[in-house]
């Protein structure tokens, strides 16, 4: 289902707030050698939308803009926006996110 809103869970709030962060943006997917879409968990940059302005949509969670695909696929249609941290580097994605249509 597409996304209509978009949130950010606690663990990625304390992150953005670590980062002094007033904006994310949901990565627009990349194409694969198949021609399908990259999938799930896409990863999430810092700051406003850097490509295709035109195609995303903002959503607002505790005073942090949030720019997303107006096609971007997930369980529902509230995008998730969790951090993980892996060796010391923590990084933002999408949580339940479904593979492209």
């Amino acid at each position: 289902m597409k996304a209509t809103s978009a949130r950010l869970t606690d663990a990625a709030m304390a992150y953005v707030k670590k980062k002094n962060l007033t904006a994310v943006s949901v990565d627009t997917p990349e194409m694969a050698c198949c021609g399908v879409a990259d999938v799930m968990s896409a990863t999430v940059s810092k700051g406003l939308p850097k490509k295709d302005p035109v195609v995303y949509k903002k959503c607002d969670d505790r005073g942090v803009a949030i720019y997303y695909p107006y096609y971007t696929q997930v369980e529902g249609d509230c995008i998730i926006i969790d951090a993980e941290k892996i060796l010391g580097i923590t990084r933002l994605f999408v949580a339940n996110g479904v593979m492209e249509i």
